[in-house]
């Protein structure tokens, strides 16, 4: 049980590193096409994997795919494909240590893949440098995380 309780709170780190991946696709998507092709290319990105999955059950290999750069295209259908191991992830951790505690630990891992992201400008272009203030952030939401756990 404990070891579902600890493996729990992984995959919720784990999977805020994937939603703060994701929001650096997005940015960076909406920066060079839209928000509006973004957005509806990243859904169709989810639904493509969904509908990946299926068929490769079935035993078909086809999927489509809309005309936009390449560049972007992979972008967006990464970003979109994040979201079913975030929905997975999200529900098995949540289960495990409880919702406070989960979503907490899924913001702690979206801040420290956003603090990369904003350190080398990867969203909007624009670096925004890590500083010890921005790590003590990090460190205190740590702390919130362990006071946050619910005691079994």
């Amino acid at each position: 049980m404990k070891n579902l309780f600890v493996l729990g709170l992984v995959v919720a780190v784990g999977i805020g590193m994937l939603i703060g991946s994701q929001a650096t696709l997005t940015t960076r998507s909406t920066t060079l096409v839209g928000p509006v092709k973004t957005g509806l290319l990243m859904t169709l990105g989810s639904g493509v994997v969904g509908v990946v999955a299926v068929l490769t059950m079935l035993g078909w290999g086809r999927q489509a795919v809309w005309v936009a750069p390449p560049n972007v295209l992979t972008m967006m259908f990464v970003a979109g494909a994040l979201g079913v191991a975030v929905v997975i992830g999200m529900g098995f951790a949540l289960q495990q240590v409880g919702v406070t505690a989960g979503l907490a630990a899924i913001l702690m891992g979206q801040m420290m893949v956003s603090v990369v992201t904003d350190a080398f400008g990867w969203g909007t272009g624009e670096v925004i440098p890590v500083t010890p203030t921005r790590v003590l952030g990090l460190v205190m939401l740590a702390g919130a995380i362990f006071f946050l756990l619910p005691r079994r």
